[in-house]
């Protein structure tokens, strides 16, 4: 079965309302499987490199902080920009205070990793309003129906 995963990182709860929301729109697609992780330094990182090389698509959220994706979204894509992800379909999403500087981050580890982007994503100042969750919700639907049509 085709499967979509997110990954993200919050800090205030804001990129996590909308994971969820991506989360949402992925799993509206019939015939996909979506796992939905958020980068836990408990943990280490709960996503393997082999669950990421398995995915068909692949969707990261982070917010920016310090201009950047966090300290620990950056841990994981200094392992994940390693791995095959040549031809994957991705998307990313964040949300930022100031400036938005997270959101070229990600794209930029997933074209350089030769991924398929779907959009430029979904980039939010502060807490995401509704219209802001169902541009989330339509990512993880898009990005959904790609991996499914791809097959």
């Amino acid at each position: 079965m085709p499967r979509v995963v997110i990954i993200y990182d919050s800090r205030t709860g804001n990129t996590e309302k909308m994971a969820n929301a991506v989360a949402d729109g992925a799993r509206s697609v019939d015939g996909v499987d979506v796992v939905l992780v958020k980068v836990s330094p408990l943990v280490g990182f709960r996503v393997k490199i082999m669950d990421l090389e398995e995915a068909h698509g692949i969707i990261l959220g982070s917010p920016t902080h310090y201009r950047t994706i966090t300290s620990r979204f950056s841990t994981l894509l200094d392992k994940v920009v390693g791995s095959s992800l040549k031809g994957k379909v991705g998307g990313a999403f964040g949300s930022y205070l100031w400036e938005g500087e997270a959101m070229v981050d990600l794209n930029r580890a997933m074209i350089g990793s030769g991924m398929e982007l779907i959009s430029e994503g979904v980039r939010v100042k502060g807490a995401p309003s509704a219209d802001d969750l169902t541009q989330c919700y339509m990512l993880g639907k898009v990005v959904a129906l790609r991996v499914a049509a791809k097959g």
